[in-house]
């Protein structure tokens, strides 16, 4: 699955996207902080980031947010963004772009561009954690709306490595269609109902879920061949 030099470095980008767990636990911590109720189907993820004590509102909906550990959840925002962002650069090298250019140049450009999604996607959290939903909304948004950036880069994976590596191909496939009708339901419902937080949730969730496999499959592979070396 690797190819040439940087096992050491694959390693170490695999550490990364196993690390984007935090994310999960730093979302469960933050919100057991809360003296309001907090929904998982309600709220919105940002929420646990906002700054201050109040009745949010954009547009049709309206929740009132207080988050004690706002300050955990917005590093766990950046640090989500910059484990995202390392560990596609450390690892390119495990997507054998040399027989992906022999192959088909159409494979070979899914593949580049997936990559460069990842990068997006990261970028986007970066930004969500250094501006709160509260401080600027619009910049906050747009930070936000990189999810499907990460949807998007998972079916450029998942079409690029058909050839090469089918099981990771169609776990990125599987994953980038689950959160890519979830972003479409989420934006759908924006104003309609109040669900808007579980299908943030469905949009956003599988690209980290597909990292942290990713992630744990390159541990234990580069382990096996560092012990046959």
């Amino acid at each position: 699955m690797v190819t040439g030099a940087g096992n050491r470095q694959v390693a170490l980008g695999a550490i990364c996207w196993i690390a984007t767990l935090q994310y999960f636990v730093v979302q469960a911590v933050a919100q057991r902080a809360w003296t309001a109720p907090y929904s998982l189907i309600h709220n919105y993820i940002s929420d646990l980031g906002n700054t201050t004590c109040e009745q949010l509102k954009f547009g049709t909906y309206s929740q009132y947010v207080c988050s004690p550990l706002h300050g955990l959840m917005n590093a766990s925002f950046i640090a989500l963004g910059v484990l995202t962002i390392s560990g596609a650069i450390l690892t390119r090298g495990v997507w054998s772009w040399e027989r992906l250019v022999w192959l088909n140049m159409v494979f070979w450009l899914s593949v580049w561009l997936g990559v460069s999604f990842l990068v997006f996607s990261g970028a986007g959290k970066i930004v969500v954690g250094l501006v709160p939903e509260n401080v600027n909304g619009m910049l906050h948004n747009i930070g936000a709306d990189s999810i499907p950036a990460g949807n998007l880069a998972l079916l450029l994976l998942g079409i690029g490595l058909w050839l090469t590596q089918r099981r990771v191909a169609l776990s990125a496939l599987a994953l980038g269609a689950v959160g890519g009708v979830g972003f479409v339901l989420y934006k759908y419902d924006q104003g309609l109902t109040s669900t808007v937080g579980l299908w943030e949730r469905v949009a956003d969730y599988p690209l980290m879920l597909w990292m942290a496999g990713m992630g744990l499959s390159l541990t234990a592979r580069t382990r096996l061949r560092c012990r046959r070396a």
